[in-house]
Order: structure tokens, then C-alpha cells, then sequence
């Protein structure tokens, strides 16, 4: 009897299960071999140098990346449609220390590896945008679960899909390993609870480079679309792409200027600058480089406009003047009250104007009706 009620039990909680949707072991052990392969194969990609460019929203951001296991070296600059440039950010961390160069002629110095990040994401991070929060790292909190594993086709390669629901938000997240391409992810949703698409990852591009007898892939182009329709994209040039290459630890060290003042996070300590006139224009590399050559450039600029200036000579006398536009609105905001009434009373003869004009042909009109009887 007992044991025929415990079969009773057993079979009711896995029709409850059944009832509630949650995975089978095949649909669990589907997950567990798309992630697992998925991390082998950034695994297997131990060394990366190339050169891309992040674009959000039609502002492009040139970055150089270059990256030995833990330690890696990141320096990017925005590049407007006029040619300016702004925010250059350097990034090093080597494994034991970090180093920060977050605008020309200063430095930060940390022993926090958190602190010391690149200002914009990685190809192979942009690609797998919420996968990080699918597997627990040290005890942290699960985020996700697993709602339903399926292997389907998609743009002719076969795909592990994975679809988890959200423990803190009404959400779900759906992932596509491509089985063709390393198992990185080729589709990425990311939905509310009525449907709706927040994020949207879809149709990247991936470069193979066979190494060792062994094919791998790397993303050379994301597309990505938020909620409020924000257009972001990563697009790495391929000829500087290099895998798997050995790369000295000199790439990983970043030395302060002459001109430069450094605090060191960890100690609280300020260490101002040796020599502040010393120029790092031909001496460092990008983006400062071109920065600081940009800036002395306009400094250039603007004082050889002073001493034409102090000689009496107008930079732009060579030039004809343009006079500036007199709208209405900037004759109204001259001090002279003689303007504002002449301006007041030409508006009340424009309005009368017109509604004479209205109501004389609304009654020539009238008139011209004849009424059928």
C-alpha cells in the first residue's frame, strides 16, 4: 500500500511538473552542452589583438584591443562626423595591477581589477550581452531558468536555443548557439512579460583562423537594438584581427609621463607631475597622440588669431562679412522701444488686414446666393 501511494506521489509531481513547463533532463542536458562548448571555445582563444570600432547610435568610438588570458590592454577615442575628437581612455591590466589613463596627463593606478575596465565593450562581450548572468559565479544568485531547450535550423546552421525565464523581472531571454560557429551566440531576445522586444542581437559576423589544426572563430561584427530603439554596433577590422598569437608582457605595461599626475586608489596617494610642459605629441601612441596633436593644433590656431589680432588685422578681414540675420524675434529683443511698438502696431494692422479681406468676400458671397423657392 505504501508503496503503491509513494508511485501515486511521484507520478502526480511529475504531471505537476509537467503542468508547470518546466524542462526535461534532455532540455537540461542541452543547456549544459551549450554552455559548456560555448565557454570551451572562448577558452581556446587565449590571445587576441585587433583593432574595431564601437558605433552607438552613428557615433563611432576607434578602439585597439589586445588581450594574453587575464591581462589585456584597451585604448579607444571618439571620432566625430567633423573630424573632433573627445573622450581618449586607456585601460591596462597586467595581471597584478591596473592602470588608467581617463584623459591627457593623468593616470590611475589600482590593485582592484574592477576598477580598471575598458570605457567601452569587448567584441567577444558584446556578442553576450546577458549570457554572463546564466551561470552563478561565486555563490552569486541565480537570475535565470531554464524554461524549454531545442535544437533548430537557422540561416542554414543548426542551433541550440535556449529560452530562461527571469527571477527578479517578468522576463525572458533567449539565446541561439550557432553549432557552426564555435557555439557563440548568432540570435540574442530579450522580452517582457506582454512580448514586447527590449534587445535584440542578430545576424553577426564571425572570422575563422585555423591554428594547431584547429578551427576558431571570432565575432567581427554585432548588431544590436534596444528598447527605445538605440542602434549599437561593433565592427573589427579583420586584416588586424590575430588569434592565438604570443604577445610580449610589454604590451601590458603603461608608464606615467613626465606630464602626467598619478593617484595611486589603493593608498590614497597623489604624485604630481615632474615636468608639466613636457609634450607627449610624437612620443606616445594612440589616442593620446593624436589628442594631444589636436589640441595643440586649435592652440596654435587660436593664438596666431590673437596676434593678428593685437596687429590690427582681422583674422577674417580676407573674408566677406555675412551680415546676420534680422528676424522678428531679434528685432523684438533689441532694448529700443521704438521697435516694439512699430512692430506692435504692424501686427494689429496685418490681423485687421486679413479679417477685412475675410469678411468682405464672406459677404459678396452671401449676396451672390440665391435662394429657389
Amino acid at each position: 500500500m505504501r508503496r503503491f501511494i509513494f508511485i501515486l506521489l511521484f507520478l502526480t509531481g511529475a504531471l505537476d511538473l509537467r503542468a508547470t513547463g518546466a524542462p526535461t533532463s534532455a532540455e537540461e542536458s542541452l543547456m549544459r552542452r551549450a554552455l559548456t562548448l560555448y565557454q570551451a571555445h572562448r577558452d581556446a582563444i587565449r590571445t587576441v589583438d585587433c583593432q574595431y570600432t564601437e558605433t552607438i547610435n552613428e557615433v563611432p568610438r576607434r578602439c585597439e584591443y589586445v588581450k594574453n588570458g587575464d591581462k589585456f590592454y584597451h585604448a579607444s577615442m571618439i571620432t566625430s562626423a567633423d573630424g573632433g575628437l573627445s573622450l581618449p581612455f586607456v585601460a591596462v591590466w597586467n595581471g597584478v595591477k591596473g592602470f588608467t589613463r581617463p584623459h591627457l596627463n593623468y593616470m590611475v593606478i589600482s590593485l582592484d581589477r574592477t576598477k580598471t575596465s575598458p570605457a567601452c565593450r569587448l567584441p567577444e562581450d558584446a556578442i553576450n550581452a546577458y549570457l554572463s548572468d546564466l551561470v552563478p559565479v561565486n555563490n552569486s544568485p541565480r537570475k535565470y531558468a531554464l524554461k524549454s531547450a531545442a535544437e533548430q535550423t537557422l540561416d542554414g546552421d543548426t542551433a541550440l536555443v535556449l529560452e530562461f525565464e527571469a527571477l527578479h523581472l517578468p522576463r525572458t531571454l533567449k539565446v541561439w548557439f550557432g553549432t557552426g560557429v564555435g557555439y557563440w551566440p548568432i540570435r540574442v531576445e530579450y522580452r517582457d512579460a506582454g512580448g514586447r522586444l527590449l534587445y535584440e542581437m542578430a545576424n553577426p559576423r564571425f572570422a575563422c583562423r585555423t591554428i594547431d589544426g584547429n578551427q576558431l572563430y571570432y565575432p567581427v561584427y554585432v548588431r544590436a537594438r534596444t528598447e527605445r530603439g538605440a542602434i549599437l554596433t561593433w565592427d573589427v577590422n579583420e586584416r588586424s584581427l590575430v588569434l592565438n598569437s604570443p604577445i610580449p608582457d610589454s604590451r601590458f605595461v603603461l608608464k606615467p609621463w613626465p606630464s602626467e599626475d598619478v593617484w595611486e586608489r589603493d593608498g590614497d596617494k597623489y604624485i604630481a607631475a615632474a615636468d608639466p610642459k613636457w609634450s607627449p605629441i610624437g612620443k606616445v601612441g594612440f589616442p593620446f597622440d593624436e589628442f594631444a596633436s589636436s589640441i595643440d593644433k586649435v592652440a596654435r590656431s587660436r593664438v596666431a588669431e590673437r596676434s593678428l589680432e593685437q596687429s590690427g588685422v582681422s583674422p577674417s578681414a580676407s573674408t566677406p562679412a555675412i551680415a546676420p540675420r534680422r528676424g522678428l524675434l531679434t528685432l523684438w529683443r533689441r532694448e529700443d522701444a521704438v521697435w516694439k511698438i512699430v512692430l506692435i502696431a504692424g501686427g494689429v494692422l496685418v490681423v485687421g488686414g486679413v479679417t477685412y479681406v475675410w469678411r468682405a468676400r464672406r459677404t459678396a458671397g452671401t449676396r451672390g446666393t440665391a435662394i429657389v423657392r
